[in-house]
């Protein structure tokens, strides 16, 4: 069937069932940070302002007003539209505290690098429009260029705080195959040694003692090699020494 007022057919078992996840899901989420302006004065939306106040504070990770309104200011300066009306300056801004909200900062630091973020994620986002627009190709190359570089900073954005969260910690995956109870590769640890699982070495370093045995062994071998003929005690003659007493025979 389809609906008379609007024209358009009902939504399908599949997408129903669909719907319904999403707004189970939607009402666990807590609602995000809206921000109403009186003139030029960024403020609450409702009545609520203490309220209001401790939730900005928490999405920036803080307890300092100064940040909060110095973070705010910088969140609002960035979220401006060349030619946009005031509203859209404050749907620019609740998208940008969106942001900031879902890093999730602990304190100033983290603060200051989830508002970095939003800056750097609504300059990306424009000049990628302006690109997308533009009649030149030189502009098009411009725009594209500058919105790469920022979006490759975005990305060093998000492993910074990656590292200050783990607190500089590194893992590394050892990687090895077993063919015939034998490691084959190299295995190197984290401090550039041999790694080990449960006390027990991976792989065991070559080093000096060890080629010094190897190059032994392999000149071992070459002198037990028999000559073309015999059992290889024979050694092979001189062909010098042959040449000289043909010459004094005749």
């Amino acid at each position: 069937m389809t609906d008379k007022t609007t024209g358009k057919p009902p939504p399908s078992k599949r997408e129903q069932a669909a719907i319904r996840q999403a707004e189970t899901r939607l009402k666990e989420r807590a609602p995000p940070i809206l921000t109403g302006r009186t003139a030029e004065v960024i403020s609450s939306p409702h009545d609520d302002l203490s309220g209001w106040s401790a939730r900005l504070f928490d999405a920036l990770g803080t307890s300092s007003g100064p940040f909060t309104d110095n973070s705010v200011y910088h969140l609002a300066h960035a979220s401006k539209h060349r030619g946009g009306t005031a509203d859209d300056d404050t749907t620019a801004l609740d998208a940008a505290l969106a942001l900031v909200g879902a890093v999730a900062p602990q304190n100033e630091l983290e603060g200051a690098l989830a508002v970095q973020m939003a800056q750097v994620h609504s300059l990306t986002a424009d000049l990628l429009g302006r690109a997308r627009q533009a009649d030149r190709t030189d502009h098009v190359a411009l725009y594209g260029n500058l919105a790469v570089k920022l979006s490759r900073t975005f990305a060093m954005q998000a492993e910074t705080l990656h590292r200050i969260r783990g607190g500089g910690r590194q893992s590394i995956e050892v990687r090895h195959v077993h063919i015939n109870n034998a490691v084959i590769g190299d295995v190197i640890g984290a401090g550039g040694g041999v790694a080990e699982i449960g006390n027990q070495p991976l792989a065991k370093p070559i080093g000096d003692a060890s080629v010094a045995t190897l190059r032994g062994q392999v000149e071992a071998d070459r002198q037990a090699l028999p000559g073309a003929q015999g059992d290889g005690s024979d050694t092979l003659p001189d062909a010098r020494r042959r040449g000289r007493e043909r010459r004094a025979e005749r």
